[in-house]
């Protein structure tokens, strides 16, 4: 029987692969560009996530196969537009797991010395995600475990810079300041503080591996936008609070400067292992999910099918290795930086369809709508596309470019792919063939 994750596990699932190492360092940035205005940020952030989080759980709520956003825009627009969203969205995990996997070496680095060097740097970066590999291989059981005791592992920390610092806070540095909406600084800083927030949808790639996807995944992703909401203006309000504006703007570490003023080094060094622990975790969780991508693709040969086969652990091997090997050389050559720039655009590109699909498989598999469907009719889709393309048009031009390349690059890989398996009609939900559908 193949093994699942539950609900539980799967909000952790979820809440490891937003929390990472943003939140340790986002603070201070913007801080330092709209004062103590930052708490409306982060929840104007808040709100544009959740907006964005609806729209995942309605199309979640239909599908019980890997692929996620692939999936919903592929039902709604075709095998073209779904491939394109498919490999976007399997860039941006596997640059991020390259890039957390340098991130984690980095900051292991920064607190044991004997792992400071780059040689040790590079074999912690082997051995990192070989583990991980290996995790991923031997069943879902054994991902279920890292992933749920990571999670709590770098919430322990952050649980008490909250629970403790709040009595220490000075009143007068929490009453935050009016936002200036057309001030250039808070839409920079919004833009800055909302990709912490990405990963929401996370889960839904992973369908497969879950128990009861379409009751349980919409489930997971509203109560995990809910809960990462809370703890981030929860961290926002209590570093502002303890280390005063202008602190928490000079500030490199603001949780961990924070907790030195009421807890001293050892609330120093707790919040410091606490983000060594958040990045390996969300490390851990995009690991799991990038496979599942491939999968989605090589069931329906937009990627060559021997990715989507199975070990004896029930598990995609084959994804998985090829994940490691693609995120391997760009963790240790470092040119995993330009590709994680594509990571802004990219997301930009997997939310837009996504909204879209809402209101196109309202109508065509209205049959299918027995869980959560989103309120207020076309309201909440219609907003999502237009924060998407806000947020899309306030990106940085170079990034738009990356993405626009990357676009290209994915057409001829699906032309190519096309080329050698030719044009099938599928069914929207199972994607099965006629000729699969004749066999049995």
């Amino acid at each position: 029987m193949r093994q699942k994750f539950g609900f539980f596990s799967l909000v952790l699932l979820g809440i490891n692969s937003i929390i990472g190492s943003g939140i340790f360092l986002l603070p201070n940035a913007v801080a330092e560009m709209v004062g103590n205005a930052s708490i409306w940020v982060v929840l104007f952030c808040a709100i544009l996530a959740a907006i964005l989080a609806l729209c995942f759980a309605e199309m979640a709520s239909l599908f019980s196969r890997n692929g996620g956003p692939y999936l919903y825009a592929k039902a709604a627009f075709g095998e073209f537009i779904g491939f394109e969203v498919g490999i976007m969205r399997w860039v941006i995990i596997i640059s991020s797991v390259a890039a957390l996997t340098a991130a984690f070496s980095q900051s292991l680095g920064a607190s044991i010395p004997l792992l400071s060097g780059p040689i040790a740097k590079k074999l912690v970066i082997c051995a990192t995600l070989l583990i991980l590999a290996f995790v991923n291989i031997r069943g879902v059981d054994l991902t279920k475990l890292v992933n749920n005791a990571s999670t709590i592992g770098k919430l322990i920390p952050i649980a008490f810079l909250i629970l403790i610092g709040v009595f220490f806070i000075d009143p007068t540095e929490v009453i935050p300041a009016a936002p200036e909406l057309s001030d250039g600084n808070f839409v920079s800083a919004v833009l800055i503080m909302f990709y912490a927030f990405a990963g929401f949808g996370g889960v839904s790639l992973a369908a497969a591996d879950v128990d009861n996807p379409k009751k349980n995944i919409p489930r997971a992703i509203l109560l995990v936008i809910t809960i990462v909401t809370i703890i981030y203006l929860s961290i926002q309000f209590v570093v502002t609070g303890v280390l005063g504006t202008d602190g928490l703007a000079a500030s490199n570490a603001p949780l961990a400067d924070a907790a030195k003023v009421f807890a001293g080094n050892f609330g120093y060094q707790l919040i410091m292992i606490g983000s060594i622990i958040s990045i390996f975790a969300t490390t851990a969780a995009a690991s799991f999910l990038a496979p599942r991508l491939g999968v989605a693709l090589a069931e329906d040969r937009l990627l060559p099918p021997f990715i989507a086969k199975m070990s004896r652990y029930d598990t995609p091997m084959w994804s998985v290795l090829i994940v490691t090997g693609l995120a391997l050389p760009l963790a240790l050559s470092g040119s995993y930086i330009q590709i994680a720039a594509l990571n802004v655009i990219a997301r930009l590109i997997t939310y837009i369809p996504v909204c879209l699909a809402v209101l196109v498989l309202r109508r065509t598999m209205a049959d299918q709508y027995t869980g959560f469907r989103v309120p207020f009719g076309p309201v909440v889709p219609v907003l999502g596309v237009v924060i998407s393309g806000w947020l899309m048009v306030n990106s940085p031009v170079e990034k738009l470019v990356l993405g626009s390349g990357a676009l290209a690059i994915g057409a001829i890989l699906y032309l190519f792919m096309r080329s050698i398996y030719g044009n099938r009609q599928v069914d929207p939900e199972t994607f099965k063939t006629p000729e699969n559908e004749a066999s049995g």
